[in-house]
């Protein structure tokens, strides 16, 4: 079986999980179509990639591409359909047997081309598609009538995304939960030991906000004075800069320099072995103010747990299908700092007897 797995920009070192969707498929020959192309750790020789005769830009990670090449890229993909154009006569010669879209707005970018090659359209719904953007552009809300129409299968990470895509006209029976996953054989378990009275608080995310930063940092201000020995530290691409300001304002503003550490960038490669001096992961992830969500779960939460470290975190969308609350860590509601710092004292004086009950379930999990 052939399939062509379509995206906006192929690959974000934090779209990991998406590599390992398409990697696990046994047998099936994979084509990437995507305006951008990253070479970094997901460059795989076993794909074939449909480079875009306007990325001028070869060879380079994601963080070098220049502005100019990336507003270009957005312009003939969005406005100018000079790529599709490009796609629909490389998959013409080479015909596969399904198109999958990645994201419901790249959906709606290729589906002409799935219309004229006469192919079935698959679409996965990931995180802000489910309902920001059709609050920031209500033209799609009409597109995605066309699209659940046009699709021949729509996939969601869990039950939050069936009956989100369900509310909003999707009919049931075309849906199908694929939750994703990691590999396993790749990531090593590390014993730890964690005394009573410490703790080794680590976040790794974007900063936005639905990754709910100001609500780890206020759970953190909270439990700082039963805990003196308590530190956290923030690692993660400054996707939204407005938030990583407010974070550094707010450390500096309530003088926790000292316990606070922030980190710009962890390599994929080195990011489970890096997990090994930290106890507990925390992510309090939450609806933001503009309805972005995580429409599933963080898959960052199952690598965590796999290195064996507990995980705190919230009830937000299918988070409590990953995170088992009182045996793979704890959950607060969304936004409920209190309950956070609540969580992360009870971590703060856990022994390390209880601590491995923890460890070993969050390990197996």
């Amino acid at each position: 079986m052939h399939t062509a797995h379509l995206f906006d920009r192929y690959l974000n070192t934090t779209m990991n999980w998406a590599y390992h969707l398409i990697k696990a498929l046994p047998g099936i020959k994979t084509t990437i179509a995507a305006p951008l192309i990253i070479e970094n750790a997901f460059s795989d020789s076993s794909f074939h990639y449909l480079w875009s005769p306007i990325q001028w830009q070869r060879n380079v990670g994601e963080w070098s591409i220049s502005d100019v090449q990336q507003k270009t890229a957005q312009l003939f993909f969005q406005k100018i359909p000079l790529y599709q154009e490009y796609v629909f006569h490389q998959l013409k010669r080479n015909k596969p047997d399904l198109l999958h879209a990645h994201f419901a707005n790249v959906a709606w970018q290729y589906l002409p081309i799935a219309r004229r090659l006469c192919l079935p359209l698959v679409v996965s719904f990931y995180g802000y598609d489910y309902e920001q953007l059709p609050v920031r552009k209500p033209v799609f809300n009409h597109r995605y009538q066309i699209l659940f129409q046009s699709a021949k299968a729509i996939l969601v990470e869990g039950p939050h995304g069936r009956s989100t895509l369900e509310k909003q006209g999707c009919p049931p029976e075309k849906i199908h939960i694929l939750p994703l996953g990691i590999n396993l054989d790749q990531i090593p378990v590390h014993p730890r030991v964690k005394k009573s009275g410490q703790l080794n608080l680590i976040q790794a995310a974007t900063f936005t906000e639905k990754k709910g930063h100001r609500y780890t940092l206020e759970a953190f201000r909270l439990a700082l004075p039963h805990c003196p020995n308590l530190h956290l530290t923030l690692v993660g691409e400054p996707r939204d800069p407005s938030i990583l300001r407010d974070v550094k304002e707010f450390i500096t503003s309530n003088r926790l320099e000292n316990y606070i550490t922030l980190l710009d960038f962890v390599p994929f490669d080195k990011f489970h072995f890096w997990l090994k001096d930290f106890h507990v992961f925390i992510q309090p992830s939450c609806y933001a103010s503009d309805l972005d969500c995580e429409g599933g779960a963080p898959v960052v939460l199952l690598d965590a747990q796999a290195t064996g470290m507990p995980v705190i975190s919230t009830t937000h969308c299918d988070i409590p299908s990953e995170v088992i609350h009182g045996q793979t860590g704890y959950l607060a509601s969304e936004k409920d700092s209190k309950m956070l710092a609540t969580h992360i004292k009870t971590f703060y004086e856990m022994d390390n007897t209880l601590y491995q009950n923890f460890s070993a379930a969050a390990g197996t999990t």
